[in-house]
This record gives C-alpha cells, sequence and structure tokens, in this order.
C-alpha cells in the first residue's frame, strides 16, 4: 500500500528519494479536507480569481477546469485546482447558506442543526421531509424535543405568539394515523374539535367517522362505542358512560343507544331505532299525570313538548260556553281493531275516530303531518349521496290523535250542570213533601 485507506494520502516508502513531496501532498490534503468548510456547492464555473485554499463543491454540470467534477471537493493549490472524492458520511460547512451538509447516498444534503438560522431534513434525492425555523428567523416555528428518561420526544408548535395551531396535513386523500392511542390532554380546551371547510348550503356537510372494522362476519350488535370517562383525584379513571351505535338488520342499519353508568355498570336507557321510534327501556312510573305531549305537526315530527296547566301560560280566563261542552255528546265511541303494529292484533280496542272529533270540535285533537305528507330526497355532498326526508310542498295538517284528556274539561261541565238540576229536584221533592 503507498496511501491511507480513507483519505488518500500518500506514505512516505523506504529509500524514497524526495521524501518531502509525499509528506508535503499529505499535508496539502489534510487541510482541504479536515474541518472541511466550501464557499458554494452552487456555483456552475470556476471562480476567475480564487485565492488559495479556497474550496468549493462542485455542482452538476459545472463547466471549464470543474466539468466532470460534480459532487467532489475543488480545492485552489498551488495555482490549480485540485478535486477530492468524498466518502459516504463526509460532513461539509456551506457558507454561503451557513448550513451543514452530509454526503448520504452520493449527494451532498442538509443536516438538520437546530442551532441554524434555518435546517431542513432531505432524503437521497434531496427532496425536503422536515423544515426547522427557529424564534430567530419565524416568530412561529417547530420544536422538536427528545425528552429525558420517563417522558416522550415532543412535536411541539414553539415561538413568541402564544396561541399557535400544529397543522398535521396528509397530502392528497391521504389520512393522518396513528398505530396507537391518541390521547389530549387540555386544561382549559375541550379534547377534541373535528373542523371541516365546506361551502356554505341548507345541507349537512360530509360525513366524519369514527370507523371500527370487523376481522370476521358482521352480526346484530357489532357496535361502534364512544366511552366518556373522568379520571378521579387518584388517578383513577371511571367511565361514566357511553354512546353508541348498533349494526340493526341485514342492511346494516343503525340503532343509536346512550347508556350511562351506574355504579360501574353501563345500561341503555334511550334507544332510537333505524326507523326512527324511540324507547326508554329504564323510564320510571310515576302516579302523577301525564304532562308530556309529542307534536306530530312539528318539522321534524314528534317534537316533545311539556304539557302544562298552571295560570301563568294562560289568558282571558273565563267560564267555558255550555254549547261547547254539550257538542261532545254529539261525538260516536266507537269499538275496533288497531292497524298499529304495537298493538295486540287479537283485540278489540274502544275509542274516538280523530276525523270524526275535528268535524264537531277541532280543539279536541292533535294535528299533523300524515305519513304520506313527507318524501326522501337525494342530495349531493361533496361527492356522496345522502338522503333526507322533507315535508312535500303540498302538505297540510290533518287530525292525528284525539286528546282524551280535554274530554274530562267538558264532561265536568256537564255534570256540573246536571248536578246542579239534580240538587234543584231533590230540593223540589223535599219542599212537596213537607208541604204534604
Amino acid at each position: 500500500m503507498d496511501s491511507t485507506d480513507n483519505l488518500g494520502l500518500p506514505f512516505i516508502v523506504a529509500a524514497q528519494a524526495q521524501k518531502h513531496v509525499s509528506h508535503n501532498e499529505s499535508l496539502r490534503t489534510l487541510d482541504v479536507l479536515l474541518q472541511l468548510a466550501v464557499l458554494d456547492k452552487d456555483q456552475m464555473a470556476p471562480p476567475a480569481t480564487p485565492a488559495p485554499g479556497d474550496r468549493y463543491i462542485v455542482p452538476e454540470g459545472a463547466s471549464d477546469a470543474w466539468s466532470g467534477q460534480a459532487g467532489n471537493v475543488a480545492a485552489w493549490q498551488d495555482g490549480a485546482w485540485a478535486f477530492h472524492l468524498p466518502r459516504e458520511g463526509w460532513l461539509a460547512w456551506i457558507a454561503d447558506e451557513q448550513r451543514l451538509y452530509c454526503r448520504r447516498g452520493g449527494a451532498w444534503s442538509p443536516l438538520v442543526n437546530a442551532f441554524e438560522s434555518s435546517s431542513s431534513l432531505v432524503d437521497g434525492a434531496g427532496n425536503e421531509i422536515l423544515a426547522f425555523e427557529p424564534a430567530a428567523d419565524a416568530a412561529n416555528h417547530l420544536a422538536v424535543a427528545s425528552a429525558a428518561t420517563g417522558s416522550a420526544p415532543a412535536l411541539t408548535a414553539a415561538g413568541e405568539d402564544p396561541d399557535i395551531d400544529l397543522h398535521l396535513i396528509p397530502k392528497g386523500t391521504g389520512v393522518v394515523r396513528s398505530e396507537g392511542r391518541v390521547e389530549f390532554s387540555s386544561p382549559i380546551y375541550p379534547p377534541l374539535r373535528a373542523e371541516r371547510t365546506t361551502t356554505a348550503t341548507n345541507t349537512p356537510s360530509a360525513a366524519m367517522q369514527l370507523l371500527v372494522t370487523s376481522s370476521s362476519t358482521v352480526s346484530d350488535g357489532f357496535a361502534v362505542n364512544y366511552d366518556f370517562a373522568i379520571r378521579d383525584n387518584s388517578a383513577v379513571i371511571n367511565n361514566i358512560g357511553s354512546i353508541q351505535f348498533s349494526r340493526s338488520g341485514n342492511d346494516n342499519s343503525g340503532c343509536f343507544r346512550i347508556l350511562p353508568a351506574n355504579t360501574g355498570a353501563q345500561t341503555a336507557q334511550f334507544e332510537l331505532s333505524p326507523t326512527g321510534s324511540p324507547y326508554f327501556p329504564g323510564c320510571a312510573t310515576t302516579a302523577a299525570a301525564a304532562n308530556a305531549v309529542l307534536n306530530s305537526g312539528s318539522l321534524p315530527a314528534n317534537e316533545i313538548l311539556r304539557s302544562t296547566s298552571s295560570a301563568q301560560y294562560k289568558d282571558f280566563v273565563e267560564d267555558i260556553s255550555e254549547r261547547y261542552a254539550d257538542n261532545i255528546l254529539n261525538l260516536r265511541p266507537v269499538w275496533y281493531r288497531s292497524k298499529c303494529r304495537t298493538d295486540n292484533p287479537s283485540w278489540s280496542w274502544y275509542g274516538l275516530v280523530a276525523e270524526e272529533v275535528a268535524a264537531i270540535e277541532p280543539r279536541l285533537v292533535s294535528w299533523g303531518y300524515p305519513s304520506d305528507a313527507h318524501e326522501i330526497v337525494e342530495r349531493e355532498i361533496d361527492g356522496k349521496i345522502v338522503t333526507e326526508r322533507i315535508l312535500k310542498p303540498e302538505a297540510e295538517l290533518a287530525p292525528d290523535g284525539v286528546s282524551y284528556e280535554r274530554l274530562s274539561v267538558l264532561l265536568l261541565n256537564i255534570v256540573k250542570r246536571h248536578e246542579a238540576r239534580i240538587q234543584a229536584i231533590e230540593e223540589q221533592s223535599t219542599t212537596g213533601s213537607t208541604r204534604a
């Protein structure tokens, strides 16, 4: 061997003449490559008047004396250009950029340095994959910290501005994914906000999904569950309830449930079927009168209202006219079979017909829109087809149910008048008997 392995420095061999030549050549090479700092890496032609010791990294396509030396280190020594082939992993300071570069993958690429004014991490092809802006050049910048043992590395928005957003933005239709649990912690703000930018329309934006994937055949009861929990002062996380959409039916319809936790156990206390029927499995009973009303004339239908009899909700209070009370004597009590799916089909039922009652006294019925007054329409939102149940333009309110509780008021009027007549008859009968 007549030179070193890494830098190619010439050895002084035994019985060599002019040993100083090899020695000085090694010193010149060390002078170039040790603590490598070059003036430029993008200059396409050698400078006209280089100073002794000037160094450059030759760019692709360079001309004149640098032609064919792309990527090599060019040094002006003894009035001529000397070229040195870099090895993988060499570092070079680029003076005009104030940036440290590394030789990797056969190319020079920036080396991220937290002390640089501006730096970025690039791949072997020179594509920037992570950029850093320190506070010296930007009020808002990215801080990457490798925390001490017991904590974790952190990627944070930093800088002088107290309110800085940190955006994780994928490319194209890609998504931001996490293979582990993502945990949000803030003493001030809600833990999660899903924000979507869309055009201003009168329809909902495209859905944001909470996705659960089955690894086998999906059956009824397979659900998407969202838990709510609190951490107590003993650092114990306690689940206090959840909301759930569960598969219901072969068409993958969804059943919605609310499950509050009671002494650690969750039980469904409200359920909404795919057809819209609401259920209250844990609803308690009471001896008090009913005070809830489903308004079938609302939009959307069946608004729940609270019924009240307090004087604070009444104006112009006066005794009822006897003719209104006497109208109910014209109502027709009927005996019938029910078409409702929840009623026992083998029974006969008794009641009144809302349409007949409305023709006699319209205030004794609740008014709503019949089922055929609505239609299902399709809309395209952000490239997706969604369905919506809307009211037809020509829809009209129709009698929907008899307000049986109001009958008692009119019946009370009739009973009181009959009671007065009975008392009068009894008084006349008693007077007649005394005279006799």
